[in-house]
């Protein structure tokens, strides 16, 4: 509760989440409650991550409906799942799990589970491809929202760009940045101003690689402390097994047997014919594949709640002199 008023306090959050699906679910429910009571101005959604059964997220979805609520996201896994909630609670629904691509956005076209779909430009594979879900979207009446990952700079700024160009964006943005001590780009992370983030200026994603801060640098996010970030301790950059200029390491790619790509395959030859065609040459085993194949200027803003948070339009009507905002998720 504490960190939910102190986020409110120094980033201007007007929304917020809180990632549920760790402690039991009556647990969860009385700070969420808490939550409502200390902001009650403020809108609210929970996220279980899919971790409720069907009948506890029935039960949560119930005690939940007097709330401010913008959605209840991912209270349980699958569309069947969330379709029995939907119609149990009469919440909307809101995934980033089941409806990421364009024939689960169909199928949940024809048979309702999902009133918010939350884009990621990750999860559907860019900007393009994101927009054309929003297109959808708009065209079937389903509400949408923007998704995070927890990301740093560079993806940062493509969400940002597609809040910016979405025909509508009724719920604040998703946002873990605020967790980040550091960023990745060119300056340092980009500031909150009143709850929004401003889309980033000039060419291409209007951010740039800071290839002089590799990870590790006193100073630098959690989020770079992971295996494919850790830096091996002998040779040259850009080597098998060793770290780029950016500090990941470059793994050579394996074939579906385990051997390196590029390794030409061998068998050792069997004597006699082989066994069932007949044409007498060594036996093949098992499939193999064939070659060596590896087997706008517009502010946004951000909000932020116990655990979780995401981005809303402030003028639906498609001003886009005016900011869009986004939420944040604190840490547990």
């Amino acid at each position: 509760m504490a960190q939910a008023l102190e986020l409110k306090e120094r980033h201007g959050f007007s929304a917020h989440k809180l990632k549920a699906g760790v402690f039991p679910p009556e647990y969860e429910l009385e700070c969420f409650r808490a939550i409502a009571a200390a902001l009650p101005e403020d809108s609210l959604r929970i996220d279980p991550n899919a971790s409720y059964s069907v009948p506890q997220a029935i039960r949560v979805g119930q005690a939940i409906k007097g709330l401010r609520n913008d959605y209840y996201e991912d209270p349980t896994w699958g569309m069947n799942g969330l379709r029995h909630v939907r119609e149990a609670t009469g919440l909307p629904i809101a995934t980033n799990t089941v409806v990421t691509n364009m024939e689960q956005l169909a199928a949940n076209v024809r048979d309702p589970a999902v009133d918010v779909v939350l884009l990621d430009t990750t999860f559907w594979g860019g900007i393009r491809p994101t927009l054309k879900a929003a297109a959808v979207c708009e065209t079937f009446q389903l509400g949408i929202g923007v998704h995070s990952s927890g990301e740093l700079g560079v993806q940062l700024a493509t969400m940002l760009h597609l809040g910016a160009v979405l025909p509508s964006l009724p719920f604040a943005a998703d946002a873990h940045y605020h967790h980040l001590v550091d960023d990745v780009i060119e300056g340092g992370k980009l500031p909150y101003r009143h709850g929004t983030i401003a889309v980033p200026q000039g060419p291409g994603l209007g951010v740039r690689l800071d290839r002089e801060r590799p990870p590790g640098t006193p100073g630098c996010t959690r989020s770079w402390a992971t295996t494919r970030t850790t830096r091996t301790p002998a040779g040259p950059a850009g080597t098998p097994g060793c770290p780029t200029r950016s500090g990941r390491i470059r793994t050579p790619p394996r074939r579906w047997d385990g051997r390196p790509a590029g390794r030409p395959a061998t068998r050792a030859p069997e004597a006699g014919r082989d066994r069932g065609n007949g044409r007498g040459r060594g036996r093949h085993g098992p499939f193999r594949p064939d070659g060596d194949r590896a087997g706008a200027g517009q502010p946004v803003g951000i909000h932020a709640a116990p655990r979780a948070h995401r981005p809303r339009a402030h003028d639906p009507s498609g001003d886009e002199s005016q900011p869009i905002r986004a939420h944040a998720f604190p840490s547990r």
